[in-house]
């Protein structure tokens, strides 16, 4: 079963996030909840852990500004 990486939302004004750093590379093996990616919101930077153990497939670009919610990767 594949998991989707969302952009996670860090506070109740967050709309946005930039993804400013992927602490693993993409087709690497994750642990579930081990540091999996930095996003920038709200002027703060914070890492964000895997939702799932897996392999990580990512799909997303760094220094782009995407809404909550948005698929960025996923685990499988």
């Amino acid at each position: 079963m594949a998991y989707d990486i969302l952009v996670p939302q860090l506070s109740f004004s967050m709309t946005e996030g930039t993804i400013v750093e992927w602490l693993a590379e993409d087709g690497a093996a994750v642990t579930e909840g081990a540091p999996l990616f930095s996003i920038e919101a709200d002027k703060s930077t914070v890492e964000v852990p895997a939702p799932a153990s897996g392999t990580l497939s990512i799909t997303s670009e760094l220094n782009e500004a995407y809404a909550v919610g948005t698929v960025i990767g996923s685990i499988a």
